[in-house]
């Protein structure tokens, strides 16, 4: 999972910076070639001042998404010309962002940045509609870059700006579709995706209601990527095809307001389909969809979209069990990706390396190659971490905002009973003065020890906020490394059967790599969420199948597999002994079950009764052999396995062995 955050992050964030960056200061108002040239006549008559500010104000304020810009540029060179001659530094900075709108329209990311950079180092004041402006290309840019602190700090200093510019404007007001965008962004990059995807349905309906195509197209595809973290493939396809309709529609409607720097645009969402296809395991399906993703990223030149379709690529032709082909894809990949490193890449290339060359039977090779992964992976953790700390507090600071809007509720509620004090007060006066002084150092008393005391508890929660926050890290950061030495285990384990030829002996040490994958699965879900004291049963039990599906190659074995899981949390100490009553019931229904040649079927059921969890197993194979157990009168390992964990879970079991095989537990939550 995360492997896939990062390459789904990395689509997401060049997108993002695409809408930002350009989109920051146009707001995507209302545009046709029609004021397009009307403004250009309006230029044109207008003496050398006028025209300076202007075109100042146009290049500034356009979306050139909508747009043409090049018209502009000979009209703004001319405006620096004169401004060289009439210094103004308002309208000078005015023109330099005009110029960043332009050069971001043609990708030049570099001299963009410099550009701001001075005039954020100029010294010189800033109005509040340019100081907005200003930090929010360098968000963009920072962020599509992965330079996160910078990127941060500007988004805090744009915050900042508005917050002291409450006015009714259109400029202001529109700037919320901004927020809104950047906020998913920040969210990303925290694996917060259900936040993520409430923050981009948001600007997805506000697009809708707009009529806004382009901005619908690219929030929808990033929703499609956000459900791809989050391993939904029929969700993100759904989005993908929609993304997909929205941008069709718009070049059949709207051509004009399609940027050059777009020209890939839809052979991109149609790669992120082909990505959905190979999640689902439609290996064929997605094949022809990421070619012509490789094809347009290498007409343009684009590196990373280059390896990118070249891992994926090489992904379908793995599930296919073409591992040549896939082979031959990521050496292709490997060479492009030492001139141009990048490091979400690098992880998919060695990840699905040390795959191709296992299934090829290239044991020593696929070892070397795992332990470059780890130790690739564990240096970006170090780095995501520090990154991590530095988006908590961002997060902090912008969802203060929401609860501002409630200290103000309290606030007036606080002045209305404050006015009802003053009024007992003064009928206490007419009452007499002694009462109302011994009344009134009482009120100031209380008041004094209530604000100390609430001064005290807020101090109190900011650094318990802190600890728990440095705890939560900590502790995740000791489940990858513990998910990461299981793994290790389980190379050891896989190249152990290279020098082992007896069937009972591989058949041991298979089982055994299936138990500890079962176990390494419960800290690699912890890894990747926020409450990392709690599973949810609906979501281990299908990954857990999944993960044993593919160790043991089951392709060539017909099984349907029907859940019913209701979302039932169990305590981490639950997770792993009923991990490994599952990996023994599914490795026994594929090995003893489903042998007769017809159609398997499992059906896997869990219920919340009072407070137990009923879980029922059950398949259609010929039943189990009580006769074959007993002639030795000792059980099987895996058999003894599952009796000793229900011990340690304190639970209870029946088994029915009419019509298939059926286990039944009940399984106490405390």
């Amino acid at each position: 999972m995360k492997k896939l955050h990062k390459t789904s992050y990395h689509i997401i964030g060049f997108f993002i910076a695409l809408n930002v960056s350009v989109i920051a200061n146009g707001f995507q108002q209302e545009r046709s070639l029609s004021y397009e040239d009307s403004l250009i006549i309006v230029l044109e008559k207008a003496d050398d001042e006028n025209r300076a500010r202007i075109v100042a104000d146009i290049t500034r304020n356009a979306n050139f998404y909508e747009i043409n810009h090049e018209p502009f540029k000979q009209f703004l060179e001319e405006a620096f010309e004169w401004v060289a001659s009439n210094p103004d530094n308002e309208l000078l900075n005015t023109l330099q962002l005009g110029k960043v709108n332009v050069l971001l329209a043609d990708g030049n990311d570099l001299e963009a940045v410099r550009i701001l950079t001075e005039i954020v180092n100029s010294g010189d004041p800033l109005s509040s509609k340019d100081s907005v402006s200003t930090y929010t290309f360098l968000f963009g840019i920072y962020a599509y870059a992965h330079a996160y602190p910078e990127a941060w700090s500007a988004l805090m200093t744009r915050e900042r700006v508005l917050d002291n510019n409450k006015v009714t404007s259109s400029f202001f007001e529109n700037f919320e579709r901004i927020r809104i965008g950047d906020l998913a962004h920040v969210y990303l990059q925290l694996n917060e995706t259900s936040k993520a995807i409430a923050q981009f349905k948001m600007l997805k309906e506000r697009a809708r209601k707009e009529e806004n195509l382009h901005l619908e197209a690219g929030t929808l595809n990033n929703l499609g990527l956000t459900w791809l973290q989050e391993n939904q493939p029929d969700s993100a396809i759904q989005a993908f095809n929609e993304a997909i309709d929205k941008w069709k529609l718009l070049q059949l409607t709207q051509p004009e307001n399609i940027a050059p720097n777009e020209s890939i645009f839809l052979d991109v969402m149609f790669g992120n389909l082909g990505t959905a296809y190979n999640q689902k395991g439609m290996y064929s399906e997605a094949i022809p969809l990421l070619k012509n993703y490789l094809q347009a990223n290498k007409r343009v030149e684009r590196h990373v979209g280059i390896i990118r379709g070249l891992t994926n690529l090489s992904q379908s032709y793995y599930g296919l069990k073409n591992y040549s082909r896939s082979l031959a894809l990521l050496d292709s990949a490997s060479v492009i990706l030492r001139e141009h490193p990048s490091a979400s890449e690098t992880i998919d290339y060695l990840n699905y390396k040390t795959k191709v060359l296992e299934k090829l039977g290239r044991t020593g090779e696929a070892f070397l190659f795992y332990k470059r992964l780890i130790a690739f992976e564990d240096s970006i953790s170090a780095i995501e971490n520090k990154e991590r700390l530095a988006v908590l507090q961002v997060v902090y600071e912008v969802e203060k905002k929401d609860k501002e809007i409630k200290r103000q509720e309290l606030r007036a509620l606080t002045a209305e009973i404050e006015s009802r004090r003053n009024e007992i007060r003064s009928n206490l006066l007419l009452a007499g003065m002694l009462g109302s002084i011994l009344v009134g150092a009482i009120f100031v008393i209380l008041t004094i020890q209530w604000r100390k005391k609430n001064k005290q508890i807020e101090r109190q929660n900011k650094i318990i906020e802190s600890s728990l926050a440095e705890k939560e890290i900590l502790l995740k950061e000791i489940h990858h490394r513990v998910k990461n030495n299981l793994q290790i285990i389980c190379s050891f384990l896989n190249l152990q059967r290279g020098t082992v030829g007896d069937t009972t002996t591989l058949q041991a040490l298979d089982n055994t790599q299936l138990r500890v994958m079962s176990m390494s699965l419960v800290h690699e879900i912890l890894y990747n969420k926020d409450d990392i004291k709690e599973i949810d049963i609906a979501e281990y039990i299908p990954k857990l199948f999944n993960y044993i599906s593919i160790v043991l190659d089951v392709n060539n074995k017909e099984v349907d597999v029907n859940y019913d899981l209701s979302s039932i949390k169990i305590d981490t100490k639950k997770a792993i002994p009923l991990g490994l009553i599952f990996n023994e019931l599914i490795t026994n229904a594929y090995k003893y079950a489903f042998n007769n040649g017809k159609k398997g079927v499992l059906n896997i059921t869990a219920i919340k009764t009072d407070n137990y969890i009923k879980l029922i197993f059950s398949d259609n194979g010929p039943g189990f052999d009580k006769n074959a157990v007993s002639q030795t009168g000792e059980k099987t390992l895996g058999l003894q396995l599952i009796d000793d964990m229900l011990h340690q879970l304190k639970a209870q079991k029946k088994v029915c062995n009419k019509n298939g095989t059926k286990y039944e537990f009940l399984i106490p939550l405390t």
